[in-house]
């Protein structure tokens, strides 16, 4: 359990369809200890360079606030 903002941040891939049949993609990631949600990418493809440059728009968002101690979790792959 975290004991501080930006402690421990999780991240979660999501998926669903349009009326059309084309699929997208969401990238979420969440405060693990005040729940708030620190960013959602949300595309057709979500390539590792999306992702990475939506963790680096959070971290540059969050300076100095940020620590290179936060630690970052997943349960899921992108589908």
């Amino acid at each position: 359990m975290p004991t501080a903002i930006n402690a421990s941040w999780s991240m979660d891939f999501m998926h669903d369809q349009l009326d059309d049949g084309r699929s997208y993609r969401l990238f979420n990631v969440i405060d693990d200890y005040n729940r708030e949600g620190l960013g959602i990418e949300v595309d057709l493809s979500l390539p590792s360079e999306g992702v990475m440059r939506t963790l680096d728009q959070i971290i540059d968002w969050l300076q100095p606030a940020y620590s290179a101690s936060t630690t970052a979790r997943s349960t899921s792959a992108p589908p």
